[in-house]
């Protein structure tokens, strides 16, 4: 499919740069806390493969190394975003308004806009979000906004995303972190079910029969499972648990660097009513432990930090001039009239 370059950006401005594809400081901090999560993960694959007699092991772990690149194949990326998402394609007359806008976007950024795939989620919120490698989707409220600028600027916000790498860091590490999960998930069913047969034999069997028949069944688990695996993958998740909070303040960070992506673009006065819209209806600031585990910033810190980007913070009110009244009031020299030099009123008289 050719590409024509789009129309230009609103008010007038010519990109006179090319924005690219990289990574920034919150991409690379999440991409190192999730480095724990894979380790651990791929700690999981060769336990099992250590257990398990198949044709070819080392190719299946080496499969599993590299089944993350299929993440961002075109198709798999439309199925992704269809059936674990929830995500609806648009109909021909809504991919042509919304794919109008986007190309405004892109042309802003001098990207192909045909690289990314346009979607759309069923939701009453005014927002939009970017995920995978090529994925844009926009809610259907926004959709229907009576304002296209805003709808551009939410647009604008998502490519900052895919330009930064914040979408396909975060599919890859939910990707690699599943066997991990998995085997986490499964230990806590096994301790559960140890519990829960220590008390049923508790009060079934005499207590000299309750060590003797379930000790065993202890030791085989550890057997079956390895008891340093076991306290591995424990430590881990705990670990993992001070980790999410390290990665939800880097995803924080990654949203302000977005927002400054939608300013360089010339989308950051449609971004700021965006966000002041956002905060009328949200009204008071959310709590510290709601904050804590959020994935964006506090709204008032967004509009505070495009407000002094745009230099459109409001400014302190001017000192009052005091009444000249030394002037009024002050001596003519010898041999001139009496003056009065008053202040000018309102009107100029």
């Amino acid at each position: 499919m050719t590409w024509f370059p789009p129309p230009p950006p609103p008010n007038g401005a010519v990109p006179t740069f090319r924005l690219r594809r990289g990574i920034d400081g919150s991409t690379a901090a999440i991409l190192l806390l999730g480095l724990p999560r894979f380790l651990l993960s791929f700690l999981v694959v060769l336990t099992v493969m250590g257990h398990v007699t198949l044709p070819g092991e080392q190719l299946i772990v080496f499969g599993w190394l590299l089944s993350g690149a299929l993440l961002f194949i075109r198709p798999v990326e439309r199925a992704y975003a269809q059936l674990v998402i929830g995500l609806r394609k648009p109909t021909p007359s809504e991919h042509e308004q919304l794919a109008r806008h986007w190309r405004t976007v892109a042309g802003a950024a001098g990207i192909n806009p045909n690289r990314y795939s346009l979607f759309i989620a069923q939701d009453d919120r005014h927002n939009a979000f970017a995920s995978a490698g090529h994925i844009v989707a926009v809610t259907s409220s926004a959709f229907k906004s009576r304002h296209p600028h805003q709808l551009e600027a939410l647009l604008a916000h998502e490519l900052g995303h895919h330009l930064r790498g914040h979408a396909w860091v975060k599919l890859l590490i939910r990707w690699y972190s599943w066997p991990a999960a998995l085997a986490g998930r499964l230990v806590m069913v096994v301790a559960w079910c140890v519990r829960t047969g220590f008390l049923v034999a508790s009060f079934v069997l005499p207590r000299y029969l309750v060590g003797a028949v379930l000790m065993p069944a202890v030791v085989v688990l550890a057997l079956v499972f390895g008891g340093m695996f076991a306290l591995a993958l424990l430590a881990f998740t705990l670990a993992d648990i001070g980790l999410m909070f390290l990665e939800r303040a880097a995803g924080r960070i990654g949203e302000l660097s977005s927002d400054r992506t939608a300013v360089h673009l010339g989308y950051g006065p449609a971004l700021l009513e965006v966000l002041r819209g956002w905060l009328d209806e949200e009204g008071n600031r959310p709590s510290w432990h709601k904050r804590l585990f959020d994935t964006h910033p506090p709204l008032d810190k967004r509009v505070t930090a495009l407000e002094k980007r745009l230099g459109t913070a409001p400014q302190p009110a001017p000192p009052v001039q005091p009444w000249p009244t030394a002037q009024m009031h002050q001596a003519p020299p010898p041999g001139q009239p009496v003056r009065f030099d008053l202040p000018p009123t309102r009107y100029g008289e």
